[in-house]
């Protein structure tokens, strides 16, 4: 079960005859609501919603070491109040249970076909869902070979002689 924002498995691969830089570019263009790039690399993009939230695992994680620095010190002079080191897990949990949009986007040069293979996968909003699709659905489709029949005959092997 998944707290805050509802978001959804987002997966897509496709080929197209755009460069990758175009093809990044022009989703890193579109006007998304509460979306932004939050990290672009030069064969991808990750979408992120914006949040005015800080609570990252950083801060969790040092949370947890002070609060386990405190249960030992306090445990060195009373013994049995170590039983209350797992409370130094807590701090883990918002993240555990948080379920904000993120997308990772990357468009590489297929080396067989010579087209752009896009790929996506994260959770996404609905708002973002949506814009992938359109855009997604604007590329044109690359003409990729047909894989060979298996009717056709084999080359003959080479005998080495």
């Amino acid at each position: 079960m998944r707290l805050g924002h509802r978001t959804k498995p987002f997966q897509f691969s496709t080929m197209t005859s755009r460069k990758p830089g175009e093809v990044l570019e022009g989703l890193q263009m579109r006007p998304i609501p509460g979306i932004s790039v939050s990290e672009k690399g030069p064969s991808y993009l990750i979408f992120s919603g914006r949040s005015g939230n800080r609570y990252t695992t950083d801060v969790a994680i040092a949370l947890g070491i002070v609060i386990l620095l405190f249960v030992l010190i306090i445990g060195s002079f009373a013994p049995p109040l170590l039983f209350l080191l797992p409370i130094a897990l807590l701090p883990a949990l918002p993240l555990r249970f948080d379920s904000s949009t993120m997308v990772a986007i990357s468009a590489v040069v297929d080396p067989q076909t010579g087209a752009t293979r896009v790929t996506a996968h994260g959770e996404a909003s609905g708002a973002l869902s949506a814009s992938l699709d359109a855009y997604f659905a604007s590329l044109p489709q690359a003409a990729v070979p047909a894989p060979a029949s298996e009717d056709a005959p084999a080359a003959p092997a080479p005998t080495g002689q």
